[in-house]
């Protein structure tokens, strides 16, 4: 079994606030993390594991300290999506340190990617950025098999996702702040979880009718009224824009076109 694990950071055990990032120990946590996950896919008989930092700039794992049997992907070539690489030739998906979507109450972190966007639908499903994973891996044919991160994250994902295993590594007090588990304590939830999710697999791909009605509502007027220049997109209400997508690649191309002019955007 070939498994792709894509790892974030708020998520990361001990991570509970942004300012976490600036301190190495955080690249440290994360790569421990990532490695409690490598270890249990391992265990659990996988025969591949590819690892993709995809936090920020994606240069946050620490190289020489990843478990020697995965493969690495940092940085970023295209720009479109967290777990792009996935559609490889992979059986299962691994979300480590990844958070609940944006307003999630007590979801530490809780965002939808860089904080510029409060919802996304697509078909009328809102999804944070777990749910935006599992289509573009399902549209490969490849499973969510486990998550990693908070409470919130867990239910979350679970309701998305039947039969995705979900390793809890703290408990959400408020957006920055939560009761974590010690650190060796909430590696082995996560290798123990990985382990459980390639030796038992009982995921299923996330099914997406195409083509699919996308809709995001944005913090402010003006980036959605710059997300709306992309042809093909129009607005919706004020905060609002909607278009429909062919496939999960034209998702992942709107998404990011729509957003990086959001970005740009300093029109309130």
């Amino acid at each position: 079994m070939r498994v792709f694990i894509a790892v974030d950071i708020e998520g990361i055990s001990s991570m509970v606030d942004w300012r976490d990032q600036s301190d190495f120990e955080a690249r440290r946590w994360m790569t421990e993390d990532a490695n409690a996950a490598v270890r249990g896919a391992f265990e659990g008989g996988a025969s591949y594991v590819c690892v993709r930092d995809c936090h920020g700039p994606a240069r946050s794992i620490i190289p020489e300290a990843l478990d020697e049997r995965a493969e690495l992907c940092r940085g970023w070539d295209n720009l479109h999506g967290m777990v792009d690489g996935v559609e490889s030739g992979f059986d299962a998906l691994m979300l480590v340190g990844w958070h609940a979507r944006y307003g999630t109450e007590s979801g530490v972190m809780a965002h939808s990617w860089s904080g510029i966007i409060r919802n996304i639908w697509v078909n009328g499903v809102e999804m944070g950025e777990v749910g935006l994973a599992a289509v573009i891996a399902g549209a490969a044919g490849v499973p969510v098999a486990m998550v990693s991160g908070d409470d919130a994250l867990a239910k979350e994902a679970q309701a998305l996702l039947p039969g995705v295993r979900a390793a809890v590594v703290k408990y959400g007090l408020n957006r920055l702040a939560g009761r974590c588990l010690s650190p060796s304590r909430a590696r082995r939830v996560i290798e123990d979880t990985a382990r459980a999710a390639v030796a038992e697999q009982r995921a299923a791909a996330y099914g997406t009718q195409w083509p699919a009605s996308i809709e995001v509502r944005y913090q402010h007027r003006g980036q959605a009224s710059w997300a709306a220049r992309v042809p093909g997109v129009r607005r919706e209400g004020d905060y609002g824009i909607a278009t429909e997508v062919a496939d999960a690649a034209a998702l992942k191309d709107i998404l990011f076109c729509c957003n990086r002019l959001a970005y740009a955007c300093d029109l309130y």
